[in-house]
């Protein structure tokens, strides 16, 4: 989609605010390949990922497995309206975290502890999706980039970091489980003050504190 091409170009701007709306909130639009004057071919749904510079939106298939669910859910008109409520409050909460993973994945390129790539490592929110606004789950200050061991570890709160970015082990792992694990007291992560502030609430809620 083109930005308006004159300032009485009333439609395209509506198309346009709303092709915001639906890329402020992730919601999927059809998408249309125009053959010739009143003949359309249906191409799927899209999700907008941007909008660029001069006025262009960019737009990426929406994930197969979505658009099934959605179809499905829409073409059975046996399905109460609280359940369709609950599937697309689900569909929109996968394609929100995994917003959060891709963006996580395009700032860092490895683990944030023991340097594993990026391509076998883990989203993890610090303060989590649960509990969370929906501004903090898409925030990319609230993740860490984390391998499979270290986010088991970092989710069910034994380990955490202080202010400094130092990592807090609790002791509920035993010296065995720390040396398997491949943690070091040395280790230390990069925070900012946004990301401090959630780690503050790791510690307070989801660290099992040492006795």
């Amino acid at each position: 989609m083109h930005p308006p091409n004159s300032p009485k170009d009333n439609r395209k701007k509506s198309d346009i605010s709303a092709a915001r709306y639906n890329m402020d909130h992730q919601i999927p639009l059809g998408i249309f390949l125009k053959r010739e004057k009143g003949v359309n071919t249906v191409l799927g749904l899209g999700i907008i990922t941007r909008e660029r510079a001069d006025g262009v939106f960019i737009v990426r298939p929406y994930e197969k497995v979505m658009q099934e669910e959605i179809f499905s859910v829409i073409n059975n008109s046996d399905v109460p309206e609280e359940l369709l409520t609950e599937v697309l409050k689900e569909i929109k909460q996968r394609n929100g975290q995994g917003k959060f993973r891709d963006s996580l994945k395009n700032k860092f390129n490895t683990c944030a502890i023991c340097k594993i790539s990026n391509e076998y490592s883990i989203a993890s929110h610090i303060k989590p999706w649960s509990v969370s606004t929906p501004e903090e789950r898409l925030d990319q200050d609230n993740g860490l980039l984390l391998c499979p061991n270290h986010d088991y570890l970092f989710d069910n709160g034994l380990i955490t970091f202080d202010d400094a970015g130092i990592i807090m082990i609790s002791d509920k792992l035993e010296d065995h489980q720390i040396k398997e694990f491949d943690i070091k007291k040395s280790d230390k992560i990069e925070l900012n003050n946004k990301t401090r502030e959630y780690m503050s609430y790791h510690r307070e809620k989801l660290f099992l504190k040492n006795t």
